[in-house]
């Protein structure tokens, strides 16, 4: 088996070198897959990242959750000083500014607590069928994720799925793993 970071590399060469018009029309398609979830349609507050490079893309089903006007949007916010991550209200995309890691946060902070999320909705680099996921190393997700019992849904493409990743008892699993061809996990 491959340790973590074998897959890491080999799965962050393959994201970042697929063709960008293949991955627009898969995006498309996870925002879709997602949006029919039970527990993304009975959410109020959302906690989803803001993609950047080659993840997932989250921009466009973020503008679209701002104008249908249903949810609440909370975003991740990398506290490097603690090592973890916080939780902030967002109303605008256009009311963020990149940051740590080149994300995208918001400008003027508006804390939520982990309970006040109905769904998070988290990237990764790799995941397998399990849930399991390898994020980017640094353990903020597993720290976040594992002070809630709320759903957790991952989103990959279909060649971010591995067969098996060795899990630590720190690492955090999705409830959920979406990409373009499946959703993977429990049906709730």
């Amino acid at each position: 088996m491959k340790d973590k970071n074998e897959i890491r590399e080999q799965i962050r060469a393959l994201r970042d070198t697929h063709d960008k018009r293949l991955r627009e029309e898969k995006n498309v398609q996870i925002a879709e897959a997602l949006q029919k979830q039970k527990e993304f349609m009975k959410a109020k507050t959302i906690c989803i990242y803001l993609s950047k490079g080659s993840e997932v893309e989250t921009h466009e089903l973020v503008k679209k959750i701002f104008k249908e006007g249903k949810k609440k949007v909370v975003v991740p916010v990398t506290d490097v000083k603690s090592k973890q991550i916080v939780l902030s209200l967002i109303n605008d995309l256009n009311d963020t500014k990149k940051s740590t890691y080149d994300i995208l946060e918001p400008k003027k902070m508006l804390l939520i607590q982990p309970e006040q999320v109905d769904i998070f909705i988290v990237p990764g680099i790799a995941f397998d069928s399990k849930g399991s996921r390898i994020g980017y190393g640094q353990g903020y997700y597993d720290k976040l994720l594992s002070t809630t019992k709320k759903p957790k849904v991952g989103l990959a493409y279909s060649f971010q799925m591995v067969e098996s990743i060795f899990t630590d008892t720190t690492d955090i699993a999705m409830d959920k793993v979406i990409t373009e061809e499946e959703v993977y996990g429990k049906n709730t």
